[in-house]
C-alpha cells in the first residue's frame, strides 16, 4: 500500500513574538506545519520554499516589513478553522494569502507586492482587479 502524505504548510514573514508563539501553537493544535521565512530565502520561488520544486533563488528577493501569511493545501473548512483561531487568539495578520496555481511561481516580494495592493485596494472600498 502507498501512502501519499498531504503537506499543509503556513509561512510566516516577519511575525515576531508572542504573536509568532500564537500562530504556531494554532497551526500545531491543527496539524498543520509552519516555517518561518528568513530574508534571505525572499528570492526563492514559494514553491521551492514549500519544498515542491529546487530550482534555486531566481534573483535577489527584495525585502519587506510587513507581516504576512500564505497558505498552502488547507481545505476551505480548514483555513475557516485556522483564521477564525487566529482572531481568537488576537493574532490576526492583516495580509495573507492561499496557495494557487499561479502565486506558486511568485517569490515572497512578489506575492507581498500583490496582496499589499489587494489589500490596500479593499480597504479604500475598490476591486484590485476587474472581475467578470
Amino acid at each position: 500500500m502507498l501512502w501519499v502524505i498531504i503537506m499543509k504548510k503556513v509561512l510566516l514573514y516577519n511575525i515576531r513574538d508572542k504573536k509568532s508563539i500564537d500562530i504556531k501553537m494554532i497551526c500545531h493544535r491543527l496539524h498543520i506545519s509552519f516555517e518561518d521565512v528568513c530574508e534571505e530565502r525572499y528570492g526563492y520561488k514559494l514553491s521551492e520554499i514549500l519544498g515542491l520544486t529546487s530550482e534555486g533563488a531566481q534573483g535577489k528577493g527584495e525585502s519587506f516589513s510587513d507581516e504576512m501569511l500564505y497558505i498552502y493545501n488547507l481545505t476551505d473548512y480548514e483555513i475557516d478553522k485556522f483564521l477564525t483561531q487566529l482572531r481568537r487568539r488576537k493574532a490576526a495578520v492583516a495580509l495573507k494569502a492561499a496557495a494557487t496555481e499561479t502565486n506558486l511561481n511568485y517569490n515572497s516580494y512578489e506575492l507581498y507586492k500583490e496582496i499589499s495592493s489587494e489589500h490596500k485596494a479593499m480597504q479604500n472600498g475598490k476591486a484590485l482587479h476587474n472581475q467578470t
